[in-house]
């Protein structure tokens, strides 16, 4: 027990060791000096920090010196005794706080000790329920703080998580817009600031299917980035990047294949081969989208070996790549290759982030939609079914997720022979929800009209099905080859 209360009191002095350097008001200086910092990822509706790294930091190497320590008790120690944030109001008492960074970009959020639960704290992770950062982030902005910038940079590094991970994109949206308001408040015009919040907002618009603004916001990013890419925070490459993934699913293919080139040419000459997976596997993406399923094998073949290399057989990343190569194989009729895929991506996403997280969710409809693209309908509709209401309890009825969801058990419900009332009502659902975003005909929403022609069609209304289909197929229609493909197939039985 006397051993266990020492290591507890020196990771206590580990983090006062940060806070006192925390205490100055100048963000510049307390970088200088090094405070503690964390990486922040997102996953089950928290946030949540990998810690391991903090031994390896000036400020705990330091403080090993002092205490006699061998760098490997310390790190054993920092990895063995974590800090969590539970959730629940935030304290009274502000004085000091924990610098935590955040996900790709180096961001900061702002968190309080007398919050932690040294004595319970789960093995390898730091978490910090959403509620919760809007109010410690809300506290910082007050008279008795006043670190409103600190505060922005905490909204920002919060909207990010949100934006890339199993989040509502709401919450997402929410705290993006609140950092740029505080950036655009604080700092000067054209500030890396507010081009960073600006990167934030146009990702979690294109989380919440609002494209045409999240492209906006893409391009002042780009903009505002490219002039300041001297600054150590400079976020030029991931704005490219960034224009690759809307563009994509805006379906202007021609531009979005300009980026998504420009962004992985770039990073096959930089130092983070994990940033490179990234790009090779919406690179990939989009060739599978342009029909060319030989390059798209290649490249998301290389973005998993990478990935493998660096973070292992099984990682969160390994297995967002594996689900993209599975539509990919499942696009290009290699079904038999792709069930065997979604098998490994969703047993790694319980494995790694627990059956009942947005992860595993995301991995187990990727394999009940294969199910349906491999013709077994009944094992496919039985899942789906399971699977529905989980997205709009999570994410809201109107996000993407959901609407895609109601998409694909109606389209195999069609597939399967029945178009009947309960069919028509959840594409009535996606098509409304669709309709509330900016760009309704982009490509997601185009399945849903393609599955409500089908509809018609099976409910003997040839007119309605093919205004739909000549929609779909009209020469500034952005649907991708497959809708297209679907087109075909339906008019040859309108024919019959």
């Amino acid at each position: 027990a006397i051993a266990q209360l020492r290591q507890h009191i020196m990771l206590a002095q580990i983090l006062q060791i940060g806070f006192r350097l925390l205490a100055c008001r100048d963000v510049d200086q307390r970088q200088q000096y090094e405070a503690p910092v964390l990486r922040m990822t997102g996953k089950h509706r928290e946030l949540h920090v990998d810690v391991q790294d903090i031994a390896r930091q000036r400020v705990v190497k330091h403080l090993s010196l002092l205490k006699g320590l061998a760098l490997p008790q310390i790190q054993e120690l920092v990895c063995k005794r974590l800090v969590h944030f539970p959730a629940k109001n935030p304290p009274d008492v502000v004085e000091q706080h924990f610098l935590a960074a955040g996900t790709e970009h180096t961001q900061r959020l702002l968190v309080h000790i007398n919050d932690a639960n040294l004595l319970h704290a789960p093995t390898d992770e730091l978490g910090m329920y959403r509620d919760e950062c809007f109010e410690v982030c809300d506290s910082l902005i007050a008279h008795a703080i006043d670190q409103p910038l600190d505060a922005a940079r905490c909204l920002e590094a919060m909207a990010n998580a949100m934006a890339n991970g199993q989040f509502p994109a709401s919450d997402a949206e929410a705290a993006a817009r609140k950092s740029l308001m505080l950036a655009e408040r604080l700092t000067s015009v054209g500030s890396q600031e507010i081009a960073n919040a600006w990167m934030v907002l146009s990702l979690a618009l294109n989380r919440g299917g609002n494209l045409a603004a999240a492209e906006d916001a893409a391009r002042k990013t780009y903009a505002m980035n490219e002039p300041l890419q001297a600054n150590p925070e400079n976020r030029f490459d991931p704005a490219i990047g960034n224009l690759c993934i809307i563009l994509t699913r805006r379906g202007k293919w021609a531009e979005a294949a300009q980026f998504c080139e420009r962004s992985t040419a770039d990073r096959r000459k930089g130092d983070f081969p994990l940033i490179l997976a990234m790009s090779l596997s919406r690179l990939a993406q989009l060739r599978a989208a342009q029909g060319d399923f030989s390059q798209a094998f290649v490249l998301a073949g290389e973005g998993l070996k990478i990935t493998r290399e660096l973070k292992g057989e099984s990682s969160q990343f390994g297995t967002v790549f594996l689900m993209r190569q599975g539509v990919i194989l499942d696009d290009a009729g290699s079904h038999v290759e792709a069930g065997v895929v979604f098998e490994r991506a969703l047993a790694d996403a319980e494995a790694l982030d627990g059956p009942s997280s947005g992860e595993a969710l995301e991995a187990g409809f990727q394999l009940a939609r294969h199910q349906a693209r491999s013709g077994d309908y009944q094992q496919s509709i039985e899942k789906l079914r399971e699977l529905l209401p989980e997205f709009p309890q999570r994410y809201g009825s109107d996000d993407p997720r959901s609407l895609v969801a109601m998409t694909v058990l109606a389209q195999t419900l069609l597939d399967s022979g029945v178009a009947d009332a309960e069919v028509r009502r959840l594409l009535n659902d996606a098509i409304a929800g669709w309709n509330t975003k900016d760009d309704p005909d982009a490509v997601a929403p185009s399945y849903a009209k393609l599955a409500l022609a089908q509809w018609h069609i099976m409910n003997d209304k040839p007119l309605q099905a093919t205004s739909l289909l000549d929609h779909l197929e009209a020469a500034n229609s952005r649907a991708d080859l497959q809708v297209k493909a679907g087109v075909r197939r339906l008019r040859d039985r309108l024919v019959k």
